[in-house]
């Protein structure tokens, strides 16, 4: 018999964050890194209304929304994309 799933609640204010370089509007937590296979995993909390400048990844990064909504502009400042919470890209 499997033991019943532990529920647990998530409180960002819990987290270590910290600023990103010279990027505004948000903070970032480091959870791991890989060297070896050149892998780094991080959580990231966008503020509220802030908009992060266009930038590229340098490698495959995956994004879950935990709360709120992740919004993704265009150059001209349009709203491109919502990725709401709860989704996985």
């Amino acid at each position: 018999m499997t033991a019943p799933a532990t529920s647990h609640v998530f409180d960002p204010d819990r987290v270590r964050w910290f600023p990103l370089g010279e990027f505004q509007h948000l903070e970032l937590a480091m959870l791991g890194v890989d060297p070896r296979n050149t892998i780094v995993d991080f959580m990231v909390k966008f503020h509220a209304n802030g908009r992060v400048f266009k930038h590229r990844h340098l490698a495959e990064t995956r994004l879950f929304v935990v709360q709120g909504e992740h919004r993704i502009y265009a150059i001209d400042g349009r709203l491109q994309e919502v990725r709401p919470t709860g989704s996985y890209t």
